[in-house]
């Protein structure tokens, strides 16, 4: 019976686990984050410390190499899909009615279908007449952006801490191992 106890306590203390991981998710996919950007970061930090550059320093420097590269590489991105974009809105509508066009020439139930499409002018015009749908689309965009930006700001400011105070974290993490476990994890 005892045995049947402790397997039971053994999947019951996973499921809640996982449960209570669950649940966190958004905090632990930040410090996961995190500390993966330190650890990309960190052989760079190192080299600009084996030169002697102070280490807050190295730590400003990688993360303001990174966040050029990073804003160059969404510049560029954003100008082509600028591009892009405006093209398929020019576009959008001649292919509509070609399209529309060619299914009420075919004849029969495709003709209907054709027929059934509103004209190119019908959807302009009650898009223009139903501006709250858009401001309310542009709503969601803006606060989408802006939350995905504090997000990376706070991964961006955990790995810098991650960076900077690494024997502190370091000490946290062995803090929580039984004393027999943490001399030999230290070394």
């Amino acid at each position: 019976m005892s045995k049947l106890a402790l397997v039971t306590l053994t999947i019951l203390g996973v499921v809640i686990g996982v449960l209570a991981l669950w649940e966190m998710r958004e905090a632990v996919e930040l410090l996961a984050l995190s500390v993966a950007l330190a650890a990309a970061i960190t052989p760079d930090v190192q080299r600009m410390a084996r030169r002697g550059v102070p280490m807050s320093r190295a730590v400003s420097l990688s993360f303001a190499v990174m966040l050029l590269v990073v804003m160059g590489a969404l510049i560029t991105l954003a100008f082509l899909a600028y591009a892009e974009l405006a093209s398929a809105i020019a576009d959008v509508p001649a292919w509509y009615e070609g399209t529309r066009a060619s299914l009420r020439a075919q004849g029969g139930w495709l003709a209907q279908l054709g027929g059934v499409f509103p004209s190119t002018s019908t959807i302009t015009s009650s898009l223009a007449n139903d501006s709250a749908q858009i401001g309310s689309l542009l709503y969601g965009v803006t606060t989408g952006a802006l939350t995905l930006a504090v997000l990376i700001f706070s991964v961006a400011s955990l790995a810098f801490y991650w960076l900077l105070d690494r024997a502190r974290l370091e000490r946290l993490w062995l803090s929580l191992l039984p004393l027999q476990v943490r001399v030999p994890a230290r070394a």
